[in-house]
């Protein structure tokens, strides 16, 4: 019987981290800045084009509340930062849960990065949805290659 017990308290221990990394691993590669596109035209003429910088520190600000980070940056067309931001937010949820007992410097750990990552990623989404506005007065357009 300690063997399961054993191999139980393994898997626990390392499979959430596991699938973190491979989540990175395969989900960041697709996740690469946007490539500039000189002289892009929006694809429907007459829609538009600004990304409110406000409603993209509220959409991370917002959701930070639910455990779920990065969406400004999502909104802002900032793939990158949002699943950087997403990814750091679940790593951060999982080490303040992670342990069977109650450990406190694993749960300030997990907190202290969980909330530096929520007000990082509500700064960096306002600063994405002004990068994406002054790309687009500029006659740039972003476009995500697979």
């Amino acid at each position: 019987m300690p063997l399961s017990t054993t191999a139980t308290s393994c898997v626990k221990r390392f499979a959430i981290p596991a699938v973190l990394l491979t989540a990175a691993v395969v989900v960041y590669p697709l996740s690469l800045p946007a490539q500039l596109i000189p002289g892009a035209v929006s694809p429907v003429e007459g829609t538009a084009t600004r990304k409110e910088p406000i409603l993209a520190g509220f959409l991370s600000l917002a959701t930070g509340f639910i455990g779920i980070n990065g969406t400004g940056s999502y909104y802002a067309g900032n793939s990158g930062h949002g699943t950087r931001h997403l990814l750091i937010g679940f790593g951060a949820i999982w080490a303040m849960s992670a342990s069977d007992t109650f450990d406190e410097l694993q749960f300030a750990v997990g907190i202290y990065t969980y909330l530096g990552n929520w007000i990082w990623s509500t700064v960096a989404a306002v600063l994405d949805a002004n990068e994406y506005n002054v790309l687009r007065s500029e006659g740039f357009a972003l476009r995500f290659d697979p």
